[in-house]
């Protein structure tokens, strides 16, 4: 009785970790967002600051010569002001609001790139399977020694992120080596979700 009380609570202690590893994953995605709304409305202001340029110029360009008035073109200032509000409608998404129509920059793509290319694991994915995925994360790593230890427990690049390090521990796989296979598969999935929210077909 004893033992079974002793393998539930181990059971629900893996079962937290795997939740933690999840919300930690979602935070990391949290900041990210948050990181590419703040730069939006970076750009909204110099946006704003060129529109009000433009029209000081424009202001400052009217030239009255006998009776006929000289003016530059408003092109600018329209494409400008269509700027602004393209500008504006995406700042108006919130941190804690992902939304389909959320197309992350360049820059975010590039904070929440990982070891592995997620274009490049599709394609080794496609043509070798999920086990040569995980041998290939793990040699990124210099950790293929422990790659017979996780195919031995049915535990594949896609279980990874979710595995607690306790787990890993039991295996045989040291402290650090786990702490930095489960982050970097952590990472790995936050930088695809990256690209698919894109637009990207990874």
């Amino acid at each position: 009785e004893i033992n079974q009380r002793f393998t539930r609570l181990e059971s629900s202690l893996v079962t937290l970790a795997e939740s933690i590893a999840k919300l930690s994953a979602q935070i990391q995605m949290q900041r990210v967002i948050k990181d590419d709304v703040n730069q939006l409305r970076q750009e909204v202001a110099e946006l704003r600051q060129q529109l009000n340029q433009c029209i000081r110029q424009q202001s400052a360009t009217h030239i009255s010569t006998n009776g006929i008035t000289l003016s530059t073109p408003h092109q600018p200032s329209r494409l400008i002001n269509a700027n602004v509000q393209r500008a504006a409608t995406a700042n108006s998404t919130t941190p804690l609001n992902i939304s389909t129509s959320y197309m992350p920059s360049t820059s975010t793509i590039h904070r929440s790139s990982s070891i592995i290319d997620p274009r490049q694991a599709r394609k080794i994915e496609q043509f070798f399977g999920t086990e040569a995925m995980l041998r290939y994360f793990l040699s990124l790593l210099n950790y293929e020694q422990y790659a017979p230890m996780l195919e031995q427990e049915k535990i594949g690049i896609y279980e990874l992120p979710y595995i607690s390090e306790r787990k890993l521990q039991s295996l045989g796989i040291p402290y650090g080596p786990c702490t930095r296979m489960i982050q970097e598969a952590q990472q790995y999935f936050i930088s695809l979700l990256t690209l698919r929210s894109s637009g990207i077909d990874v």
